[in-house]
């Protein structure tokens, strides 16, 4: 391997050759500090025989970095070191202290990298800020292929000392079986073969990088397909992390910081003879994780279980993952207090969240980065919520980040409906979600279907070709839909909602957009800064209640190539509009055109006629004069319409 080993010199020559030379030998005279830094592995790092236990990461090299600019936090210059001599070598085991010699005042970062010397793979660019990884060639099984970086946060030398933690850049990934034994009586293989370390194991990563910035720690560089060549199976020594399991392979991954979703491709060679072939889509790894796949891998193709373990100590979430629909029930059914449930794989089929007192869900499906065959994580089925009025107080469900995608005609992808006694759902929050209806789907599933529910909130979400994003009945609390993108059938409905709110929204409908009934009592819709098209772009049907409220605020687009933006009516949307009866106000309309408009009167007859018949809204086309006194004894709007009411003085 190359290997460029950094600032090893003696102290007092660290910077005898390197490219500030000048400005140091004006600036250094009384004016050094000797940083100390104490550099170590995580200290939950395991002292025994074990993959992972960091013992084949012996050589320790490191680069110092000028930190300049206006904020004091741009890398502007690399200080290199002497050339390296074999004297400049720093061993390294689990922990070491280096000293060096900075400019009081100046301000640094130094980047830290820990790995078998003889690796083969590995290249630390200081210059570059960067660790190349060159995995041609590279062999399965290989515990020196473990390495740990560190880097400090920018300080400013004043001779007081550092601490650095070194971590993976890596996820371990693990292949065990469990039906050796089954598979030698079976003749699938040898006793000789496997206890002889003879069976070969060939893992292909899709899409892995090639390269790491040192600083940031972020991977960088292109995607490449990556072959770990078959080599001897994991000496015996080596237990798999998961009782009553084989090694079969492990092998160390560079993974971006954030959870990531691969296609594993794995086979077991008997000699030259392949004699299993599997192929494992939507594979978790982990910065500093374990990921174990394991079964029966070669006697049967489905009884197979993946799994993420934080087993490296590592300074993460411990985060709990699920991969299929029945350990998403089992975690849901398992939650107490605060529970985050990651969905760590595509999943099909339905869950149920009985609501309980004090517990509050949180299912993630974290939007992973996807270095597979497949797109983001999806969800093919439906979630459904059951609770009652005792747990209103303080339950709650959030669903977030989740792409449901499905096929199935009518569904409710999420349904938090009336179930016997089980009502009264609770603060259930469906947040940066995506609905999308595909085949018998489209125009016909719905993706949040809410009775008798307390708090609700979509935020954020976008549907696709779905009958409506939600629909909401007899909720006496705030229903809120907020900055969502909606293509498809219809928008939103709310049918006898308390309070519904509507705000920054994007409706793009073959009918409705917004939908509100109006006839229960006190009830009211906010329709704020939103921008909808559709036949009926914002519709308040059956209007038969009282005191009800309409409220548009901000800028609202409504777009429609029919007569009306804003309908009221007594009817339903599918039918004729019938002037309602209820009583309202509506307010902000009066940029838009309405149902039902306002009464024409264009002469003093027709003002009282209207008036007569019951009318109480009324537009005038012409100026109306009258010259008698007249009381009117009811409340009225008036739009004068451009035109002129006089009347005479009154006393």
């Amino acid at each position: 391997m190359k290997k460029i080993y950094l600032l090893l010199a003696l102290a007092t020559s660290l910077f005898a050759t390197s490219c500030s030379q000048d400005e140091l030998a004006g600036e250094t005279a009384g004016k050094s500090s000797t940083v100390t830094f104490t550099v170590e592995l995580p200290k939950e790092v395991s002292s025994s025989r074990a993959f992972g236990d960091g013992t084949t990461a012996t050589t320790l090299s490191y680069a110092v970095y000028q930190v300049t600019g206006e904020e004091g936090n741009e890398v502007t210059q690399y200080l290199p070191a002497l050339t390296p001599t074999p004297e400049n070598e720093k061993t390294f085991q689990n922990s070491t202290s280096v000293s060096i010699d900075l400019v009081h005042g100046k301000k640094y970062m130094v980047a830290f990298w820990a790995d078998a010397q003889d690796n083969g793979i590995y290249s630390f660019e200081p210059e570059n800020k960067k660790i190349t990884i060159n995995y041609n060639n590279a062999f399965a099984n290989q515990e020196k292929y473990d390495a740990f970086y560190g880097v400090t946060e920018p300080f400013t030398a004043t001779g007081a000392p550092q601490e650095v933690t070194l971590t993976r850049p890596f996820a371990q990934l693990n292949i065990g079986a469990g039906d050796i034994d089954k598979a030698i009586n079976a003749g699938l293989i040898t006793k000789e073969t496997i206890y002889d370390e003879e069976v070969k194991v060939e893992v292909t990563i899709d899409n892995a990088f090639n390269a790491i910035d040192i600083l940031t720690g972020e991977v960088t560089g292109e995607t490449t397909e990556i072959t770990f060549e078959k080599y001897d199976v994991v000496p015996e020594i080596n237990d798999f992390p998961v009782g009553g399991y084989t090694y079969l392979a492990m092998n160390y991954i560079l993974v971006p910081v954030d959870y990531t979703i691969y296609t594993v491709n794995f086979k077991v060679y008997d000699g030259d003879t392949e004699a299993i072939s599997r192929n494992f889509n939507s594979v978790p790894v982990q910065r500093n994780y374990k990921t174990n796949v394991y079964g029966k891998l070669f006697t049967t193709s489905t009884d197979v279980t993946i799994d993420l373990k934080p087993d490296f100590g590592q300074e993460v979430e411990n985060r709990l993952y699920v991969f299929n629909a029945v350990d998403l029930q089992n975690a849901i059914n398992a939650a107490t207090g605060e529970t985050t449930i990651y969905l760590g794989a595509n999943i099909e089929g339905d869950v149920t969240v009985v609501q309980k007192p004090g517990v509050n869900i949180i299912i993630d499906g974290c939007k992973a980065n996807t270095r597979s065959n497949t797109n983001d994580i999806k969800y093919n089925g439906s979630i459904k919520v059951h609770s009652n009025s005792n747990n209103y107080a303080d339950a709650a469900l959030t669903i977030k980040n989740v792409n449901f995608e499905t096929s199935e005609a009518s569904i409710n992808v999420i349904e938090a409906l009336e179930n016997g006694a089980e009502r009264y759902s609770t603060n259930i929050t469906v947040e940066n979600c995506t609905f999308t209806a595909t085949g018998e789907a489209v125009n016909t599933a719905v993706g949040v279907q809410i009775k008798s529910s307390k708090n609700a909130k979509v935020l954020n979400c976008t549907a696709t070709n779905m009958h409506s994003l939600i629909q909401a009945q007899s909720c006496d609390e705030t229903i809120v839909v907020n900055n969502c993108t909606i293509n498809g059938k219809n928008g939103v409905a709310f049918k006898q909602v308390k309070a519904a709110t509507v705000e920054g929204t994007t409706i793009t409908a073959l009918e409705y957009g917004i939908r509100f009934d109006g006839n229960t009592d006190n009830y009211g819709i906010v329709v704020k800064n939103n921008n909808v098209t559709a036949v009926q772009p914002f519709i308040v049907r059956k209007m038969t209640g009282k005191d009800n409220t309409i409220t548009l605020e901000g800028t609202n687009t409504l777009t429609t190539e029919e007569e009306y933006q804003i309908i009221i009516t007594n009817g339903s949307d599918d039918e004729e509009y019938v002037k309602p009866t209820g009583t309202y106000t509506l307010t902000g309309a009066d940029a838009y055109t309405v149902f039902p408009p306002p009464f024409p009167v264009a002469t003093w007859d027709e003002f009282t006629a209207a008036l007569a018949a019951g009318e109480t809204d009324i537009k005038l086309t012409a100026d109306i004069t009258y010259d008698a006194n007249y009381q009117l004894q009811k409340s009225v709007t008036l739009n004068l319409g451009g035109y002129s009411m006089t009347l005479p003085m009154i006393n």
